[in-house]
């Protein structure tokens, strides 16, 4: 998934600035009108942000509206989810990553050079 569909996906939060960090690169980042953090995080959890980071591509990322900021960083195979309000923090825990691996480019299936070639629409 490239940054800006992570960054589409993220924004259903409603949050006043969203960044994200490539474990190569620079950072990317969205601003929207925000307001909408506390409530959005309520309806939607934690799920989307923490897909993120299953992509290995993102290293981390931050949601923030005002004195409220949601962050999920990567620490090796797993992630760091945290929640503060101003400078105090409300919630710090550790949480498992699902992963994905990444599908090469080109063809999964080559045919063996040796093997018949077959005439779709004839056979059928």
């Amino acid at each position: 998934m490239s940054i800006a569909q992570h960054l589409e996906e993220l924004s259903a939060y409603g949050a006043m600035a969203v960044r994200l960090v490539p474990s190569e690169g620079e950072p990317e980042d969205m601003v929207g009108e925000g307001g909408g953090l506390s409530e959005s995080f309520e309806r939607l959890g934690r799920g989307r942000l923490v897909d993120c980071l299953a992509d290995r591509a993102i290293q981390s990322v931050l949601l923030a509206d005002n004195d409220l900021q949601i962050s999920v960083s990567r620490v090796g195979d797993s992630a760091v989810f945290k929640v503060q309000w101003g400078e105090d923090v409300i919630v710090e825990e550790d949480v498992a990553l699902e992963l994905r691996t990444q599908l090469p480019d080109g063809p999964v299936f080559r045919p063996d050079p040796e093997s018949e070639v077959v005439d779709v629409a004839k056979a059928l």
